[in-house]
Parts: C-alpha cells; sequence; structure tokens
C-alpha cells in the first residue's frame, strides 16, 4: 500500500515527522516527491490466556482456575487476533475493572485465615 504525502509542506515532513522522513531518506526514499510503501505490522500480542465474562482465567477444559483473573493484552480480548487500533485503552479499562472487582469479591468471601499472604504455600498443589 502506497502513502502519498508529496501534498504536504517538505518543512513540515522534515520537522514533525523526522524520524519516518530519515528512515525512508536513508532507504532512497524522499517523501516529498514519491509515494511511500507501508504496510501492517504487529504492534501487539493478543493474547493467549482464555478468561470469561468475569475475567476469570479458563483452564483448556473451560473451566475456571481458582483465584486468577485476567485483562488486557494478555488475554486477546473481545476481538481476538485483530483488534481494531483505538480500542485497546478502552478495553483493558472496562476488563481491568471486571478483573478487579472479581478479584476483590473472590477474596472478601475467603476464610480469614487464607487472606493472609503467608499462606501461598496451599497453592504448591495447584494443577491447571
Amino acid at each position: 500500500m502506497l502513502f502519498d504525502a508529496t501534498g504536504v509542506d517538505p518543512d513540515i515532513l522534515r520537522t514533525r515527522y523526522a524520524d519516518t522522513f530519515k528512515r525512508y531518506l536513508a532507504a532512497g526514499v524522499d517523501i516529498t516527491r514519491e509515494p511511500m510503501l507501508v504496510a501492517p505490522a504487529p504492534h501487539t500480542s493478543l493474547g493467549g490466556v482464555c478468561i470469561d465474562a468475569r475475567c476469570r482465567v479458563l483452564k483448556s477444559d473451560g473451566s475456571p482456575i481458582p483465584g486468577l483473573f485476567a485483562a488486557g493484552e494478555v488475554t486477546g480480548g473481545i476481538h481476538g487476533l485483530n483488534r481494531i487500533g483505538g480500542n485497546a485503552g478502552t478495553e483493558v479499562l472496562v476488563f481491568g475493572r471486571i478483573a478487579g472487582r472479581e478479584a476483590a469479591s473472590e477474596a472478601n468471601n475467603q476464610p480469614r485465615n487464607m487472606r493472609n499472604t503467608r499462606n501461598l504455600s496451599t497453592l504448591s498443589n495447584f494443577q491447571p
């Protein structure tokens, strides 16, 4: 795909887009005089961790892993492998809030002795 910036004032391209201008010039393309080749590039991982509507991390059989929550790009989110560029901020805020509330709710429902971080050894027998 070609991006044509030849109608833009060359001084603007050289100053406001200096890094892009220099990168293309080093490759033999003067973007003030000819269109530049652009292509999509990976910019995010978009997950691999499956979650449910409560942001609980799911085992391969679809059942939730007790006490484990996730949000953001580690999950892939509701867009799967093709997230629309401007949605990341909203998505992480919405699902981060859900995950935080669910984790807090689960922690509050634990017996008092399980809330102490010194008891993390109880997780040593965890089997995903």
